[in-house]
């Protein structure tokens, strides 16, 4: 159940070309020797390719990472299977949310799946709203 719920967005090389206008939000991974950087509002030319991590804004000029073409060894790009965008985490959460609320209800006497269920839709309401305000402003971290 963990690895369904987190195998929502995977990595695919990609060859990107000067003609190329990825939106603003793609993510990429760009390889190096041994490193790696996640950039977004990547710009594509003939012997360069610049971005943005991914933490910073897209519009941010003075954050902005570029790489001669002949120094990258891959381009990876982030692509989704339908279910949320690259920070989605809607799953992750709901299954934390489970198991808290289900915790919750041990501690405070009342350990039926009702009101786990029922403090799971608090928790679930509560986190999407909160989840919507804040967006894509929180960085997902890169894992070796």
């Amino acid at each position: 159940m963990v690895l369904t719920l987190s195998a929502c967005a995977t990595w695919n090389q990609t060859e990107l070309l000067p003609a190329d206008r990825p939106s603003e939000r793609q993510r990429f991974q760009i390889w190096y020797g041994t490193k790696k950087q996640t950039l977004h509002s990547v710009r594509v030319t003939a012997d360069s390719l610049s971005g943005v991590p991914p933490w910073q804004s897209p519009r941010c000029k003075e954050c902005r990472i570029g790489f001669l073409r002949s120094e990258i060894d891959s381009v990876l790009v982030e692509t989704s299977d339908g279910r949320g965008g690259p920070n989605h985490h809607g799953f992750e959460v709901g299954f934390i949310g489970l198991v808290g609320s289900f915790a919750f209800s041990l501690l405070t006497g009342q350990p039926s799946l009702v009101n786990s269920l029922n403090n799971l839709g608090k928790f679930m309401l509560t986190a999407t709203v909160v989840g919507y305000i804040v967006g894509s402003r929180i960085p997902k971290k890169d894992i070796d």
